[in-house]
């Protein structure tokens, strides 16, 4: 168990982060004959990019209410990193859509 925690997956984008890194690598790595192993790369690209979005718009926030206060890392969206997400929520959208199209 000291390996999970060494990974620190405390939020839901690191975790889309590493999801879409596997599947990417799952993509190349093995000869998948039911599916198409393009769509699992695009789904896994959609979810990486969706990922290191969120992790390049954390920044350091310190809120202070009543006595005490919060210090910690908050994801904080710009135009860019909104408009990188749609990007990447469009591609992860289309090559699920694909995926299930062709088990169908």
């Amino acid at each position: 168990m000291e390996f999970l925690k060494d990974l620190r997956l405390y939020n839901w984008y690191t975790i889309m982060l590493l999801f879409g890194i596997a599947l990417v690598a799952s993509s190349f790595a093995f000869n998948i004959t039911f599916v198409d192993p393009r769509h699992i790369f695009g789904l896994g690209l959609g979810a990486a990019t969706i990922g290191l979005t969120y992790i390049a718009a954390r920044k350091n926030v310190r809120i202070e209410e009543g006595h005490g206060y919060y210090q910690g890392k908050v994801p904080i969206l710009t135009a860019i990193h909104i408009f990188i997400l749609i990007i990447g929520w469009g591609v992860l959208i289309v090559f699920a859509g694909l995926l299930l199209w062709s088990l169908a």
